[in-house]
């Protein structure tokens, strides 16, 4: 049976270009990520069919946010940088399962961005989107809620 984790899995597997700023005021190995609503796809167009997203909020560090595909399922994740990794841990919508996906991340040098200097950091091969839709926004919601401590 074809799974959202195995899409996911398989999605993410050879994937080297997601960007997500950090701010370069701590060092970069502890350094918050910006807070704010972000979503990134394996294309740059929302919403096409076959394609894997990861749309999430960063809250103070911390992670929270769904793998999902159009008119599908989504799996919630909740995770925070570690090192030179993405630790996340993802609960399988279906079964409630709950399994650790480590994303590589790596550090690019820095950028100009409103909210000043800021490291760029890149995990897997995904592609930011302009801005997250109101169904990001929903399934973010929902999975705050869902992972709520």
């Amino acid at each position: 049976m074809l799974t959202l984790r195995s899409l996911v899995t398989a999605a993410t597997a050879g994937l080297t270009a997601l960007t997500v700023a950090l701010p370069t005021v701590q060092a970069a190995e502890t350094a918050p990520l910006v807070d704010g609503t972000y979503t990134y796809g394996e294309t740059s167009e929302p919403q096409t069919t076959g394609a894997t997203y990861m749309t999430f909020e960063v809250y103070q560090g911390r992670w929270v946010g769904a793998f999902y595909q159009p008119q599908s399922a989504f799996d919630c994740f909740v995770g925070e940088p570690d090192g030179n990794r993405l630790a996340l841990t993802i609960t399988d919508s279906y079964s409630e399962e709950t399994y650790s996906y480590d994303v590589a991340i790596a550090r690019n040098g820095q950028v100009a961005a409103q909210r000043g200097l800021q490291t760029e950091l890149t995990l897997g091969g995904l592609q930011e989107l302009s801005a997250p839709s109101d169904l990001d926004r929903e399934i973010i919601a929902t999975c705050r809620e869902a992972l709520a401590d």
